[in-house]
């Protein structure tokens, strides 16, 4: 008769754990860089948690933090192959939570010798209600299932789908804009651009020379004094005497403007990630950057360098 108990208890408390919670409202959305990487956000809606944690298979995808209810959610773990969200704190506060988990992966797209292949599969569940798709820039849509919604928003194509288990779309990405059919009256077409080239360059070269700004510069006897000097200060001249990584490094840093994550920056500067990680240390310590905390992971950003205008040792 015990045994009996014992498979009855055992029987109730595998049951439970499966219904530990449910997970409902799931959707994707999925932006598409053209270097070959994905940036994801997923946002479910956790009902009945009765467990302190709960366990998410997640392989194949780096830089993962979590929110809940739009503010950042620190109690979590990621090893590189399962997610892990602690609900222990905020236990009792509801019925439900919102959650959104946002992550970089490689692994949804491949590439042959012309085209690429997007292959999308939901993560935290067997279905998504819905999905989203933001193709890189000047992307051209080669193969797409019937059904989908397709849009434009600021150049890039954008597909709209709901109620899937898997999804594919093939594109190819034209570099800067290089169409595949040449248009009539091509010659005549490059002419005219050479020209207009030509008076740009000329023009801006005219209005820079046109613009002075004042520079301190010292004299041998210790005084001071004021100097005109041609041309603009740039940013760009603080990367004299950095080596070809430190610029490459703070050239991404530049065009992001708002912060980027170690690894991004390694994949946008074309570099190893120990190559990344030791220059970014030297330029920490030079002022160039700064590095900021944001939840579990951090992003880095240009320094005191370029708040200041000139370089840490001056």
């Amino acid at each position: 008769m015990n045994r009996y108990i014992l498979v009855l208890v055992f029987v109730l408390s595998l049951s439970a754990l499966v219904q530990a919670y449910e997970l409902n409202n799931y959707s994707s959305e999925i932006t598409v860089y053209q270097e070959g990487y994905c940036r994801g956000i997923d946002s479910f809606t956790v009902l009945d948690v009765n467990v302190n944690s709960i366990v998410f298979p997640l392989q194949n995808v780096t830089d993962v933090s979590v929110s809940i209810g739009n503010e950042i959610y620190p109690y979590f773990e990621f090893d590189g192959n399962s997610l892990v969200i602690d609900f222990e704190p905020i236990a009792g506060r509801s019925t439900s939570y919102d959650v959104s988990v946002d992550y970089v992966i490689d692994s949804y797209l491949s590439k042959n010798s012309i085209a690429w292949t997007l292959d999308y599969k939901p993560l935290f569940s067997s279905r998504a209600d819905s999905v989203k798709f933001v193709l890189p820039k000047n992307a051209e849509i080669t193969s797409v299932v019937q059904g989908i919604a397709i849009g434009i928003v600021n150049g890039s194509f954008v597909l709209s789908v709901d109620d899937v288990d898997e999804f594919s779309v093939g594109y190819r990405v034209n570099l800067n804009g290089i169409v595949t059919e040449k248009p009539k009256n091509s010659y005549l077409l490059f002419i005219v651009a050479g020209v207009v080239i030509i008076l740009v360059g000329f023009v801006s070269s005219y209005l820079l020379s046109r613009r002075v700004i004042k520079k301190k510069i010292a004299i041998r006897d210790g005084k001071e004094k004021t100097e005109e000097v041609s041309g603009v200060d740039r940013k760009e001249d603080l990367l004299l005497g950095l080596n070809e990584n430190e610029q490459k490094i703070i050239k991404v840093l530049m065009s992001e403007g708002e912060g980027i994550s170690q690894k991004l920056l390694a994949v946008k500067a074309f570099l190893p990630k120990g190559t990344v990680s030791r220059n970014i240390k030297k330029l920490i310590s030079k002022g160039y950057i700064d590095i900021k905390r944001y939840g579990v992971t951090h992003k880095l950003f240009l320094g005191d360098v370029f708040r200041k205008g000139q370089p840490k040792n001056q």
